[in-house]
């Protein structure tokens, strides 16, 4: 009994629910959450206050400032369901945070590199560069602005409204556009998108994320397989175990997802975190009560994200 208390305070203290997820906008709207922090992450609220330390499951409005130092990454998680990645030495603003359907969300990077994923509705997310204004169409993409404010974006998917006073261009899935203070923003197709993003994919399943996982003599094998590096030996473990098992914990699924994101599936990774059977596992209810029991899929301990090639 005391076991399963300290699991559920786990979760409920580090992963989020679909379900949970609704509520939660219920309750606390226009405002955004810290998922994970890797090294060292701050806040300030406003632009003029001193920083101060971060943390998990910190609540975050509009007009926070947020940055990474060396070695670090930070994921959040806002209110509107998009979901957003800072690489090390990266700082943006939150402007705004809308409902994600009829109010916008703003964001401003002002250097470094980001990662997200949008769920509003298309158009109602901007992000704001140096070089340009990002206006989202779907579905996820990445940010990098340098020192003298040139802004490259990237689109893995959707659609991206890239503008500047100077000019527009719209980017689409596999597509860059690069944007400098005083230049009409330019387009040019990329062969592997994905690997000039390698720092959102490096990353390895770790089951010692997930207590139930960790802790359970079912799942040793799989542990054991991991420790030995036989990923893909240690995948198939858990896929049938997930398939065999109509009572395996919602966690499974999440570590499925890492397993998928560490193979650069990214489509696979999102299926897996998003699905139902998150909180519904093989359609049965969930036996424990509505708890944050899904977590962003990027990964909060990469401190290898190394550069573009």
């Amino acid at each position: 009994m005391a076991l399963k208390k300290r699991m559920f305070s786990q979760f409920a203290a580090a992963v989020f629910g679909l379900g949970w997820l609704v509520m939660l906008h219920a309750a606390v709207p226009h405002s955004a959450e810290i998922i994970s922090i890797s090294g060292k992450g701050e806040y300030r609220a406003q632009a003029t206050a001193p920083w101060n330390p971060a943390r998990a499951s910190q609540r975050l409005f509009g007009g926070t400032y947020v940055r990474t130092l060396d070695q670090s990454t930070m994921a959040l998680l806002f209110s509107d369901k998009s979901q957003i990645r800072l690489s090390r030495n990266s700082m943006f603003e939150i402007k705004a945070i809308g409902d994600g359907s009829t109010t916008d969300t703003v964001i401003s990077l002002t250097k470094g590199k980001s990662w997200m994923q949008s769920k509003p509705v298309p158009g109602r997310l901007r992000m704001e560069t140096p070089g340009a204004t990002a206006g989202i169409h779907g579905t996820d993409w990445v940010m990098e602005v340098d020192d003298a404010g040139n802004t490259v974006l990237t689109v893995l998917s959707g659609e991206v409204e890239f503008a500047n006073a100077l000019g527009a261009v719209t980017v689409r899935s596999s597509e860059q556009a690069v944007a400098s203070p005083g230049r009409a923003p330019e387009k040019r197709v990329l062969q592997n998108p994905r690997d000039r993003v390698q720092w959102v994919t490096a990353h390895r399943a770790d089951p010692s994320r997930y207590r139930d996982i960790a802790e359970a003599p079912a799942f040793a094998p799989l542990r054991e397989a991991l420790a030995d590096a036989r990923v893909q030996n240690a995948r198939a473990l858990l896929t049938e175990r997930l398939r065999k098992d109509a009572a395996a914990p919602a966690s499974g699924w999440l570590l499925a997802s890492d397993f998928a994101l560490a193979a650069g599936e990214i489509d696979e990774a999102r299926a897996r975190t998003l699905d139902d059977r998150v909180v519904r596992v093989r359609g049965r209810p969930d036996p424990r009560p509505p708890v944050k029991v899904v977590r962003e899929v990027w990964p909060p301990d990469d401190a290898d994200l190394g550069e573009d090639e």
